[in-house]
């Protein structure tokens, strides 16, 4: 009987321990939590927590939280840190029941009645690490009655608390209709528009987040949060560098199946924000900015279109085509296909020189990145208005740059070789070697040598005689020679190649470029040493020069500055296609003399691309 009484008393006072509720008890873990003493106040107090069962899960939060900071590990796979535990023989086993434990029989809610605001944060940050981890957790958390007191921390005077209750209901919408459904029917849209707008990013943050996940899987959601007001405080969020990846998803989701939305989006500016996001935002900020883009798109919205054409967007995002991630890479093709029909309207707006401009650069980058692009813009009409503007001689000084770079990359493409010669590509192209402006001139040199770049010669002949018009009978070869001696250190470059290219196949070639005199302009590019510090300060203009896109006319014209090592290759390349029947005037020239010694220079640097060109050349003149 004595026994019995005595493990009955013990367990009453195992069953009262268990089912004790008050605040004070959570406040004693709290306590002990962020103690400097932390470590034995929990060893001493352990006997205590196992017997209060129903505090064991909170007893884990702690102990979790305390880990995480002290270790810096991550305790989400099996939890490495109570592994590390100085006294992991006294406390794993309870710890991690509780932690992996979908069930919450004392959640930090309790935490949440208390007028302290130290104990509403700490609860709202326990909170949001638990509806981070899984489906369960958030479930769990949604079931003990949580949402209504974390939209009640929204407005509270603690920043931190705010910050933390709109994480916390960030996680807990996360692809769950059901959580959503019971955030927004606890009213907690207007708080989290209200905290888009605190001066703390990181709140903003949450906020923006909450509402992304929010605009996720409903459109009755998503029209709620439009009449909330949150339109106009997410596009304000866009230039900041926290909350723009959260903001830019959040619009992204709200305008992709509302036209309304959408017209609202662009007449509120929030286009050239987005852009500037591509241009400077993290990998994860510059996707969803990209998709929110593509979505603008996806209705082929003249106004959309247009606002992302005046943006100038089109640099950077082909620039992503080739460099993003694979998620950008992704928005920004089918955002680049969709805009393609309004790059050619802008081309045709002939009495605006800006849109000209800017469907003209749209083209150039867009030219540059595929054959199927290029197709995909000739089909759409982009070369005739591109032609007409290279024929006026109205056309504004920085659409001829951008015009004749379009047509350039244009050029790429060999199978347009013959709609080049019937649609009369090559006298324009013709006219422009003859242009003051150096970028122009650079890019008709440069189309001439993609066009020429064909092994088998097939369009050499009608380069020659086609690039000939009425006003201009001498046709494109002499121009090209004459670029090598008198053009910018680019121009000279593409000139040199295309010269290359010309004499690689015929005959009949060989000599038409012989008796324009190509000889002396390429030993001269072959002779010239460049003084250090010269070719650096030039390499710097030049560079600057390609680089403006608001000048066509500052580069350096005519001086020998900058030649690169490409330049003297094709220089050497074109002497050696006159081989074997032009040898004895090209060493008469100095020709043999200069490409031996560009040899010997190149096999002192080890520098193998130059070697073996080099090493041709003297073996096609037949020198040891």
């Amino acid at each position: 009987l004595v026994v019995v009484f005595i493990v009955c008393c013990r367990e009453s006072h195992r069953a009262a321990m268990a089912t004790e509720r008050d605040l004070g008890f959570s406040k004693v873990l709290f306590d002990i939590h962020y103690s400097p003493n932390w470590e034995n106040e929990l060893r001493t107090n352990f006997a205590k927590f196992q017997l209060t069962a129903n505090y064991q899960q909170l007893d884990a939060i702690l102990v979790k939280d305390r880990f995480e900071k002290s270790l810096k590990l991550n305790w989400q796979d099996e939890m490495p840190a109570l592994r590390y535990c100085p006294h992991s023989d006294d406390f794993p086993l309870t710890c991690k029941k509780a932690l992996l434990s979908a069930r919450w029989p004392a959640l930090p809610i309790e935490l949440l009645d208390t007028d302290d605001v130290r104990y509403h944060e700490r609860a709202a940050t326990h909170l949001q690490q638990l509806a981070g981890l899984t489906p369960e957790h958030r479930r769990a958390i949604v079931s003990a009655g949580t949402v209504p007191q974390l939209v009640d921390l929204l407005s509270s005077p603690s920043e931190i608390a705010q910050e933390k209750a709109a994480g916390a209901i960030k996680c807990l919408s996360f692809n769950s209709l059901s959580n959503q459904t019971e955030i927004l029917a606890a009213n907690a849209l207007p708080y989290l528009v209200a905290l888009l707008k605190s001066r703390y990013s990181s709140a903003c943050m949450e906020a923006a987040g909450a509402l992304r996940y929010l605009s996720a899987l409903s459109s009755e959601n998503r029209r709620a949060i439009i009449d909330a007001g949150a339109l106009q405080p997410l596009i304000d969020l866009l230039p900041n560098r926290t909350a723009q990846e959260q903001a830019a998803g959040a619009l992204s989701l709200l305008v992709q199946k509302s036209s309304k939305t959408e017209d609202a989006l662009v007449n509120s500016g929030a286009v050239p924000a987005l852009v500037d996001i591509l241009r400077a935002g993290d990998p994860a900020a510059q996707e969803q900015s990209a998709s929110c883009l593509r979505n603008l798109t996806v209705r082929n919205n003249p106004n959309s279109e247009r606002a992302i054409m005046e943006a100038k967007a089109m640099d950077v995002i082909i620039n992503l085509l080739m460099v993003g991630t694979a998620g950008v890479k992704q928005q920004a093709a089918a955002m680049v296909k969709n805009l393609i029909d309004r790059m050619v309207e802008f081309l045709n707006a002939a009495e605006d020189s800006v849109k000209q401009e800017q469907g003209a650069l749209a083209v150039r980058y867009l030219a540059a990145f595929g054959s199927e692009e290029r197709k995909a813009i000739i089909s759409e009409g982009a070369l005739e208005p591109l032609l007409a503007m290279l024929r006026s001689d109205s056309t504004a000084a920085i659409v001829m740059v951008e015009a004749s770079g379009a047509l350039q990359n244009l050029a790429l493409d060999n199978a347009l070789g013959k709609m080049f010669v019937s649609s009369g590509v090559l006298q324009v192209l013709s006219k422009l070697l003859e242009s003051k402006d150096v970028q122009v001139q650079q890019h008709a040199a440069g189309a001439f040598r993609h066009l020429a770049d064909d092994s088998f010669g097939e369009f050499h002949k009608d380069i020659i005689a086609h690039s000939k018009c009425k006003c201009h009978q001498e046709g494109a070869l002499p121009k090209l020679i004459k670029i090598l001696s008198e053009g910018s250190a680019k121009a000279r470059e593409e000139a040199a190649g295309a010269l290359a290219c010309l004499t690689s196949v015929h005959k009949v070639h060989k000599q038409a470029a012989f008796e324009a005199g190509i000889i002396a302009p390429c030993v001269e590019i072959l002779e010239f040493r460049a003084e250090p510090e010269e070719a650096i300060e030039a390499e710097c203009v030049e560079t600057e020069a390609l680089a403006d896109d608001a000048g066509a006319s500052s580069g350096v014209a005519s001086e020998n500055f900058g030649l690169s090592p490409a330049t003297k290759r094709w220089a050497a390349t074109a002497l050696k296609h006159l081989c074997p029947t032009r040898i004895d005037d090209i060493a008469f020239a100095g020709g043999l003399k200069a490409v031996e010694a560009l040899l010997n220079d190149a096999l002192l640097r080890k520098d193998e691309e130059d070697s073996v060109c080099y090493g041709e050349v003297l073996k096609a003149m037949g020198a040891a």
